[in-house]
């Protein structure tokens, strides 16, 4: 095991030598085969925290069902999803999200480290862990993924849910902004949908235009603004916060006259993109990606922080991993004769995958 001092000192910097200038740089095969690693709780597993397991038999089926048809959805970016694995665990800090037992790494990126740790032992597949989600402290939401964490929580099977969090794993945000969002939600909840028109209007006014809507701007340039489902929900909602009529939001406009504006705002928000909020909407294909989109999910598979899945390298044996309290490192040589490295800190936040640290310059 290395410690967090050999780490950073024993490996050297790679030189750039003419032959490698002459290298062809790395592209992106036609077609992008990401390989999935799911973990889900042992059918055993029936401890007092109340996490039941997934069916005991046909869940590799299920989930080979749901990543086709998140697949329909990546068709477009040439983007595949294919099950690599599947692994049980009755581990709770690997079944549960929070609780004096789940070390986590503390805000602003707020990773599981025990999740992390598990998830970076898979460097050439993108490890999901599926867990029936409750309503209770233990749990953060129902499925969520972030930039920082090499993982997806799934508490679910659907496919839709599936290519949108995936979406956030490449790096994509949500097409409308979460706070305003949440703001008009909560208006149209407890005063009634006029007052939610009424919140939007006054959103935009403060901020000059509809922009206040647009939540994945300015890398994002193609999306139109999106004030999210509560705004075309006439029928509000119940006390559970479910729509009162499910599908009411997956049609319409609104034209606004915003004082200081000149001329009336359309908010036309496009409801079949995978990184909406318009569940229920997508037709069999499930939804789309915007060009830009597509554009920011190839950059991050090509050059950015999931390239490790991108480029296809695969590992010669299990990487040699140093988890201390607050940071994670790991070592893999990829069969292009080069040391991937991967690390996270609390201080430091998570650098993604480096490359080309030197071929036969380390080993364990």
């Amino acid at each position: 095991m290395l410690s967090n001092r050999q780490s950073s000192r024993v490996l050297p910097t790679a030189q750039t030598t003419k032959e490698q200038e002459r290298e062809p740089q790395p592209t992106l095969a036609a077609t992008t085969v990401i390989d999935v690693h799911a973990i889900i709780p042992d059918p055993t597993f029936n401890a007092d925290d109340t996490i039941p397991s997934p069916p005991a038999t046909g869940i590799q089926s299920l989930i080979v069902a749901m990543l086709e048809r998140a697949s329909g959805a990546y068709r477009s970016i040439n983007v595949q999803f294919r099950l690599a694995g599947v692994e049980r665990t009755n581990e709770p800090p690997l079944t549960r999200d929070q609780g004096p037992d789940i070390p986590t790494s503390g805000p602003p990126l707020n990773i599981e480290l025990a999740r992390q740790a598990r998830a970076v032992q898979y460097p050439s597949k993108l490890v999901v862990f599926f867990r029936t989600y409750h309503g209770s402290s233990a749990f953060k939401a129902v499925n969520y993924s972030a930039y920082a964490a090499d993982y997806v929580v799934m508490g679910s099977l659907d496919a839709a849910t599936f290519a949108h969090e995936v979406g956030h794993h490449f790096n994509l945000s949500h097409t409308h902004n979460d706070d305003n969002l949440s703001r008009i939600f909560q208006t149209n909840k407890n005063r009634g949908h006029q007052a939610a028109l009424d919140e939007a209007i006054e959103l935009m006014r403060v901020a000059k235009g509809p922009r206040c809507f647009d939540g994945d701007f300015p890398a994002v340039k193609d999306t139109p603004p999106d004030p999210g489902p509560a705004l075309f929900q006439p029928s509000g909602y119940d006390n559970d916060d479910n729509a009162n009529n499910p599908t009411e939001h997956c049609a319409g406009t609104h034209t606004m006259h915003v004082p200081g504006l000149p001329i009336p705002v359309t908010l036309a928000p496009d409801r079949l993109n995978i990184m909406s909020y318009y569940g229920g909407c997508q037709a069999a294909e499930l939804g789309h990606f915007s060009p830009d989109q597509a554009k920011i999910v190839r950059s991050v598979l090509l050059s950015g922080n999931r390239r490790h899945l991108g480029l296809g390298v695969s590992f010669e044996g299990p990487a040699a991993i140093d988890h201390g309290p607050d940071v994670i490192h790991v070592f893999a040589r990829g069969d292009d004769r080069n040391i991937w490295h991967n690390y996270w800190t609390v201080d430091h936040g998570w650098n993604g995958w480096i490359d080309d640290i030197g071929a036969g310059t380390f080993s364990w």
